[in-house]
């Protein structure tokens, strides 16, 4: 798998959850590499399992450490957002951002 090699907005599908809104904002981000390159604060494949994904919310940065143990339906696909060509970075981007928001929840 890779982490961000020349990522493109056709690298991301949609899985079970119906975030086409995030579907379309990540491929909009994919547009310029650059922003991915941003974003993604581990640039390489992990082995030990660990990466730091910066995301914004209301106006405030955020680095946030993730896994990447993601979730598999029955057919051992991957249940959520689903990459192109072996990509990683799109997974770790949505479970980062699910992370975040279970994080300021919690803050509420």
């Amino acid at each position: 798998m890779l982490v961000r090699a020349e990522p493109r907005p056709d690298d991301i599908r949609q899985g079970h959850v119906g975030n086409c809104w995030f579907v379309c904002a990540m491929s909009a981000l994919a547009e310029d590499r650059a922003n991915i390159d941003r974003i993604l604060v581990t640039k390489e494949l992990n082995h030990a399992g660990v990466y730091q994904v910066r995301l914004c919310r209301s106006g405030v940065w955020h680095c946030v450490v993730i896994d990447d143990v993601l979730p598999i339906n029955g057919l051992s696909c991957l249940a959520y957002l689903k990459a192109a060509r072996r990509s990683l970075w799109p997974c770790l981007i949505e479970k980062a951002a699910a992370k975040l928001e279970v994080i300021a929840s919690d803050d509420l």
